[in-house]
């Protein structure tokens, strides 16, 4: 056996079991800019913690629409409310998020994180009561335990994440957002089947408030360079959309953001019901369609990210996937009866190769050109014009083009800003003045 992996050995498992309150070896300190072996001790963990963090954050924003067919009947609402209580939510998310920066320097982003994850727990178990009323603070809570999930989780992956790893490793984060919505749907559904709603929304928040309890034991090594004397202002909001487009990189991920995020979020509330009624699909058909591109989506994330890992300018990579998930969803849009279930697959999953597999190439893009220091506040801007492109967009496509019968049309047209994305991330560089 190799006697001198035994200090790193020891290290990782009081690392993993939480038995330490301070860096393992003698003298030995982790940091971004040093790289040592014994980093990957550190990333390994951050990566399944805010994995987890983000799977069971997307598990709860996602728990109340996929039990609405539970929960709609009780308080007799159609359909069409979800869409108001998903507004509300993103509404609230893009304020936390804006304002994420300086609670996450002030607090630490493991903190931001458990904090996160504790308001989605008190979401699902105030939802849980059975009143309706109580479904409007919860999904305040929920909005503002959504924003500032990705800076936090951004700033912990960049401090310890070597340039050429960044974008496998936002990605694999990135597939937490899939995966979240497979388990509302693979367990969630069930256990209200089972047994009711309101045990599902019990059994998300336990499962928040676990995942927080958990992640205490990180706390020391990733919270170490917090600043406890920071202070946290309204003015916020407008600081981190100044960091967010400070240089013209950062403007065109700001853009992309808002562009690929609504599109995705469009296509995942319209898809299905686009399929069974212009495509004439059966509406079990058109779910496991929509499932198959979820999970190319999974597939995709990472292997984008391990692309952009140096065997592709992330730059250019982003301007294949703007052009790509700009052509897929406009076929998506043009299907017909005569394309049947293979054609329309064809596209959604091109699509979900692209359209909903973007986001961990951008994210590390976005953390790469932030200022040192300046990750979670630009990371905050970014994601909170993400959030204005998930309100805006599918709201457009709902409003006009579903209401007007013209659906198909409409996936084109909100798809327009995806393809600007590509035309500018092609154009030269500018310097910042």
């Amino acid at each position: 056996m190799d006697r001198s992996l035994q200090p790193n050995q020891k290290c990782e498992n009081a690392f993993l079991l939480g038995t330490f309150s301070k860096p393992c070896g003698d003298g030995f300190s982790i940091a971004a800019e040093e790289f040592r072996p014994e980093a990957m001790v550190y990333l390994r963990a951050a990566i399944v913690a805010m994995l987890i963090q983000q799977s069971l954050m997307t598990m709860s924003t996602s728990a109340i629409p996929s039990l609405w067919k539970f929960i709609g009947p009780d308080f007799g609402l159609t359909d069409s409310k979800i869409a108001v209580y998903s507004l509300l939510v993103y509404c609230i998310g893009f304020f936390s998020s804006s304002a994420a920066g300086s609670v996450i320097i002030k607090f630490g982003p493991l903190r931001a994180s458990q904090i996160c994850l504790i308001a989605a727990a008190l979401a699902m178990l105030i939802a849980s009561f059975g009143e309706f009323w109580l479904i409007i603070p919860a999904a305040l809570l929920l909005g503002c335990g959504m924003g500032p999930t990705t800076p936090a989780s951004s700033q912990i992956l960049a401090r310890f994440s070597k340039p050429s790893q960044a974008p496998l490793v936002f990605s694999i984060k990135q597939t937490g957002v899939p995966v979240g919505g497979f388990l509302a749907g693979a367990v969630l559904v069930p256990l209200a089947e089972a047994f009711s709603w309101q045990v599902a929304l019990m059994a998300s928040s336990c499962a928040a408030l676990l995942a927080a309890i958990w992640m205490q034991r990180f706390r020391n090594r990733f919270d170490d360079q917090r600043s406890p004397s920071r202070l946290i202002s309204i003015k916020d909001i407008k600081s981190s959309f100044k960091a967010a487009t400070a240089t013209p990189g950062l403007q065109k991920l700001a853009f992309s953001g808002f562009a690929f995020s609504g599109l995705q979020v469009a296509f995942m509330y319209y898809f299905i019901a686009f399929a069974v009624e212009e495509v004439k699909l059966e509406p079990i058909v058109a779910g496991r369609v929509y499932a198959a591109a979820s999970i190319v989506a999974i597939v995709g994330r990472i292997f984008w990210g391990w692309i952009a890992g140096g065997r592709m300018d992330p730059r250019k990579l982003l301007i294949w996937l703007s052009i790509t998930m700009f052509v897929s969803i406009a076929a998506v849009g043009m299907a017909d009866p005569n394309w049947g279930i293979w054609g329309l697959a064809a596209a959604a999953v091109a699509f979900g190769a692209t359209g909903i597999s973007w986001n961990g190439v951008h994210l590390a893009e976005a953390a790469r050109q932030a200022p040192s220091g300046q990750v979670p506040v630009v990371m905050g801007g970014i994601i909170s014009c993400c959030f204005l492109g998930l309100i805006v967009l599918p709201a457009l496509h709902g409003a006009v083009f579903v209401s007007l019968g013209i659906p198909g049309i409409g996936f084109t047209i909100i798809a327009l800003p995806s393809l600007l994305c590509g035309l500018l991330f092609a154009l030269p560089e500018r310097k910042s003045k």
